[in-house]
Parts: C-alpha cells; structure tokens; sequence
C-alpha cells in the first residue's frame, strides 16, 4: 500500500511500463522555476552513483514530466537522442556511462539553463516534476544509485546571460523503484 501511494505522489500513472533486461528503472521528484521576483532559481541534481567496482553502468534513458504530465525532458540512447552534457566540467562531461566506482550528476539547468522550463504553462510547469530514469548494466543493476536533491540558488544576470549563485537551500528527493511490467 506504501508502494502505491508514493509512486501516486510522484506522478508516475503517465510513465510508460518499463521492461529492462539486466537494468532498472526508478523514479524520482524534481523541480525547476525561478522565484522571489526572479533573484532565485529552484532546480534539481540527479545522482548516478556506481557502487559496483567492476562494472559499469549506462544510463539508457532520462525522462522528465512536468505537472501535467507532458513530457519536457526525454533523452539517452534508449531515445536515439543524446544526454545533455554535464556543464560543470570545462568541456561538459558525458554522463551516459557512470565508470566502475564512479559518480556522475546532471542538474536540470544542464538541460533548460538558468531559466524557466519553455513553452507552454511558463514558470508553473516546473513547480512538481517526476523524473524517470532507467539505466543497465551487467553484474548486479542494485548497485547503480539514483537520487535527486532538490536545491534553491541565487539567479543573477551577468554579461553572457543568467548564472547560478550561492545556494540558499537543499533538500533530498526520494526515488522510487518503479519494477518492470513483464
């Protein structure tokens, strides 16, 4: 009964069944708008880490959902269509294949920047966003980690556009595992 309440709270009815061979699937809460008067920026970090030292793990496909369920956000390999790169490394990092040990991350401003999501329902969109992620990997798929912090910033205006600043506030997200179909 837990199960089926929390995966309700997340807004998972609109995520298509998932099956994956050597994989799984989980879902997890996010946001990104800008508030108070645009100075702040409310957004969120997915986690990948790999707790298994001797394989890797591949992060097939990133689904994100936004209030009404209207995808906003869908790529991988399982897609056809690359990850956004990581642009907190100097020439982004790719986050497809989390190395053995490893841990990668991707924020939301990775994929919409230092702005509201675009289209329609502006800066109400991304108020409650379930973000999917499905990943494989061989050994033991347990040992991949996903999770989500939840984190608010300081939005400035700098020369070149928008940026991030000090962050005011955090808090962790959970995931839940969303078990295959068949």
């Amino acid at each position: 009964m837990k199960r089926i309440a929390a995966l309700a709270f997340l807004g998972l009815a609109a995520i298509p069944s998932l099956c994956l061979a050597g994989g799984s699937a989980v879902a997890c809460p996010g946001a990104h708008f800008v508030r108070v008067g645009g100075t702040e920026m409310r957004s969120a970090v997915i986690s990948f880490r790999n707790m298994d030292l001797e394989n890797a793990a591949t992060i097939e496909r990133i689904t994100v959902r936004n209030v009404s369920g209207q995808v906003v956000h869908d790529s991988g390999p399982a897609t056809g269509t690359p990850h956004p790169p990581n642009n907190s490394f100097p020439g982004g990092l790719d986050i497809t294949v989390v190395p053995p040990g490893g841990g990668y991350f991707l924020a939301t401003s990775d994929i919409w920047g230092f702005d509201s999501i675009p289209g329609v329902g502006g800066n109400s969109q991304g108020f409650i966003l379930s973000i999917a992620v499905e990943s494989s990997k061989e050994g033991r798929p347990d040992l991949l980690k996903v999770g989500t912090r939840l984190r608010s910033r300081d939005r400035f205006v700098t020369p070149t556009g928008f940026a991030e600043g000090a962050e005011r506030s955090s808090n962790t997200g959970t995931c839940a595992e969303v078990k295959p179909t068949h």
